[in-house]
């Protein structure tokens, strides 16, 4: 029996009392953002299947672990190495946005938002820090192999924060108005209302990111 699971360890540093609005938020950032990475992965049937599951809260810091796991809370082999894929696509993304790495090949507002959201506790707490670890663990649940490590103290989350904050206004003005006699194509299609995947669509004159796509029209 495979007894494989992606597992990642989320350690929040604190020097003051963290606002629960925040943290939540960044734990919900986190968790829509693995989502994400699913779908930009090549990987959209799974996410409807797998999700983040905390799986235990540790004292001293604030440190949460998270398993990524099917319904029921089982493990099942595809999802461990979506695990280590979305801790490398977010360091990346961090990197890019303190000015030490190349720009996404796709990147929108939505995921601007989560990458501040992540790192808004750290931001407005001046000598905390957020350290990530990701990878699979065996049978040895405490023992994570070969894994992926995120490092952000308040210099490098503030720059990363102010990085995000300052591509969503510039793509915001990008996008300002009305886009007539453009060109859609459909990147996916799903028949079902309730599917988290949902139909998307990329227009590349606005942006070649796939995004959500809404009938007005319920029949067509």
């Amino acid at each position: 029996m495979n007894t494989e699971t992606g597992r990642i360890i989320l350690d929040l540093k604190n020097t003051r009392p963290v606002d629960l609005i925040d943290l939540t938020s960044a734990f919900d950032a986190f968790a829509r953002e693995y989502k994400n990475s699913l779908i930009e992965s090549n990987e959209p049937y799974l996410v409807d299947e797998v999700s983040l599951h905390v799986t235990s809260i540790r004292s001293g810091s604030i440190i949460a672990e998270f398993a990524a796991l099917a319904p029921y809370a089982l493990p099942i082999i595809e999802s461990s190495n979506t695990v280590i894929d979305f801790c490398i696509h977010l360091k990346r993304a961090f990197d890019w946005l303190r000015g030490e790495g190349e720009r996404p090949k796709e990147v929108d507002t939505e995921q601007l938002e989560r990458y501040a959201s992540i790192v808004s506790p750290v931001v407005k707490d001046a000598g905390s820090q957020i350290n990530i670890t990701g990878g699979i663990s065996g049978g040895n649940l405490t023992v994570i192999n070969n894994p992926v490590y995120i490092n952000l103290d308040h210099t490098k989350a503030s720059r990363a924060y102010e990085g995000a904050k300052r591509e969503i206004a510039l793509m915001t003005r990008k996008r300002a108005g009305l886009h007539e006699n453009v060109a859609l194509h459909w990147y996916q299609a799903r028949n079902d209302p309730k599917s988290k995947g949902g139909d998307r669509a990329i227009i590349e004159s606005v942006d070649r990111k796939s995004v959500r796509a809404i009938f007005i029209n319920a029949s067509v």
